[in-house]
């Protein structure tokens, strides 16, 4: 909770519960007193985690009189391109957990076929007559 003003006047402004209704990517941590952006954190790409606020991947977030309305941080991090990615990345990860598909089934037939078949090789010893199947087969 953070203190503002002073005297009888002074108030105090934490992080909102109700935030999550409209930030479903929002995560909060009791310990750090802050908010972060769980799809960021976990699923954007590498190249573009310089485009994101690092109060949302690592810092935290706690200017919690700036969160939300027009030019909040909330509002403004949720229209932000890389957000939107990372959210899809996110989305699609849970919806084939849900499914339980495997990346072979979600990939196209032909690009499936290889990656199973690479990937059957990995998992068998690395023998000369592996490697030759595996040469064969691509």
């Amino acid at each position: 909770m953070s203190r503002f003003g002073s005297g009888n006047k002074a108030k105090f402004r934490s992080f909102n519960p109700n935030w999550y209704k409209q930030f479903p990517w929002l995560e909060y941590s009791v310990v750090a007193d802050a908010a972060y952006c769980y799809c960021c954190r976990h699923f954007l790409l590498a190249g573009k985690r310089g485009s994101v606020k690092e109060a949302f991947v690592a810092d935290g977030f706690r200017n919690w009189k700036r969160a939300t309305g027009k030019d909040g941080s909330l509002t403004s991090h949720n229209a932000s391109p890389s957000d939107k990615d990372a959210m899809v990345l996110w989305l699609t990860y849970k919806s084939m957990i849900k499914s339980a598909q495997s990346v072979c089934s979600l990939a196209s037939k032909t690009s499936s076929r290889k990656l199973c078949l690479h990937q059957d090789c990995l998992c068998s010893s690395a023998s000369d007559s592996c490697t030759a199947n595996c040469t064969e087969r691509s």
